[in-house]
């Protein structure tokens, strides 16, 4: 009864199908040791007591969304396909994450006490969880987006750091919110100094280089199919137009049939030879997007728990919003809409960090006759936005604006000499 009252505090916040998921996956965590290891994980970080194992080596890799996605999947699947180190394992926190991977012959674990005990790091795409505040382990951050919105120490909304439990913790007990122990990936553009004050680190705290899912745009990586979309799995022949918006704060029920021109949508898809493939933030109830699924012959919803990187490599077009995602896409060098219908609502509760229409390269349209107008001319071939995309990718990106297989390979070796060996002052590539 007790753990059961447990899932539901954590999870009433999230939307039904995000709340489906992480109900299975605390219930799961809850009877693998979770509480064990939160107690552990307290009396390590505030009193320097030591429980891990003698021969403690594992490097292991997570995602927020507690599925293969992200930039752990692809630092992972680097290390693996490059044999960088033998005692790596993804640790899977729900059972179907932990058949998918057993099934391909990846290495895995399931979360346990014991697989913490005999960890040496955690690499993730979200900061350390409570149980994950262990003296023994460095934790390496991904993240998984720039910050162009706020978030963290820069949001004032974020119950996670402005619930008055979380507050006494972070700012009284552990002022620095993150041990000595944490590092970030960062690349070296614009967004360095706004992701040093988000997270309130140091310096000496960041690695740089790449986002490791971008090098689908670079080059295939041994199992990125793996729980992702690919461009197989839709009709063969067909231009392809994503839609990925960010989330909102106020409403995670976002409507489609209100949102977007759906049937227009659908008309001009098939005037082009194209199909619109909308995917929902993985913070947004999926059965509510899911109403308009099937309904046009041109307009596919996605899954938001699958991977949508390889299939983002193949698109020809880019709708989004305030999402990071559109930093990613300069690497692909196509025309990318940005649909911004509720840019006053949205930055109201999601402050900007930088300005949002100069970090911009793409036509920024307010209303549905806009959006279409734009995308058909991105059809048609108009692109006048091309200079300004290789502007903004130096600006972003820094000086891994042109992806190189070494920058892959820099940022690996560095993660792995800091968690193995000793302790690395952070360079540029």
């Amino acid at each position: 009864m007790i753990k059961k009252k447990l899932v539901e505090f954590i999870t009433d916040k999230f939307s039904l199908e995000r709340s489906r998921v992480f109900k299975e996956t605390y219930a799961s965590m809850l009877e693998s040791g979770l509480l064990r290891l939160l107690l552990v994980s307290y009396a390590s970080h505030f009193f320097d007591l030591r429980f891990c194992s003698n021969d403690a080596r594992l490097i292991l890799f997570k995602s927020h969304t507690h599925t293969l996605t992200d930039n752990a999947k692809y630092l992972f699947l680097y290390f693996l396909e490059n044999q960088l180190y033998d005692d790596i394992a993804w640790i899977a926190c729900n059972l179907q994450t932990y058949s998918l991977l057993k099934n391909k012959g990846l290495p895995v674990l399931y979360f346990s006490y014991n697989a913490y005990r005999r960890a040496k790091a955690i690499v993730s795409t979200i900061t350390p969880a409570s149980y994950e505040l262990v003296g023994w382990l460095k934790y390496f951050c991904l993240w998984h987006g720039l910050p162009l919105k706020s978030a963290l120490w820069l949001n004032k909304y974020d119950y996670r750091l402005y619930n008055p439990i979380y507050r006494l913790l972070y700012k009284v007990l552990d002022p620095a919110l993150f041990s000595s122990n944490f590092y970030l990936l960062s690349p070296d553009g614009t967004f360095r100094k706004v992701l040093k004050c988000m997270f309130n680190i140091e310096d000496r705290m960041l690695l740089y280089g790449p986002y490791p899912r971008n090098i689908v745009f670079l080059r295939h990586i041994r199992g990125e199919e793996i729980n992702a979309f690919s461009s197989e799995q839709f009709p063969d022949g067909l231009r392809k137009v994503l839609y990925l918006p960010t989330f909102r704060d106020y409403d995670h029920n976002q409507n489609l049939a209100e949102i977007l021109p759906l049937k227009e949508f659908n008309d001009l898809a098939i005037s082009y030879d194209a199909v619109i493939l909308i995917k929902p933030h993985y913070y947004v109830d999926y059965a509510s997007a899911m109403r308009v699924h099937n309904k046009f012959s041109r307009i596919i919803v996605l899954r938001e728990s699958k991977d949508v990187y390889p299939l983002l490599r193949d698109a020809e077009v880019l709708i989004t919003d305030y999402s990071s995602v559109a930093y990613d896409f300069l690497y692909a060098d196509k025309p990318i809409i940005y649909y911004i219908y509720d840019i006053e609502q949205y930055f109201k509760y999601r402050p900007a960090f930088v300005r949002f229409d100069l970090l911009t390269s793409g036509p920024k349209v307010h209303s549905k006759e806009d959006l279409l107008t734009a995308l058909r001319k991105a059809l048609e071939g108009e692109d006048e936005f091309k200079k300004d995309r290789k502007i903004l990718r130096k600006i972003v990106w820094g000086s891994f604006a042109e992806l190189k297989e070494a920058h892959f390979r820099n940022l690996a070796e560095s993660i792995l000499k800091v968690a193995i060996e000793a302790e690395l002052e952070p360079k540029s590539t």
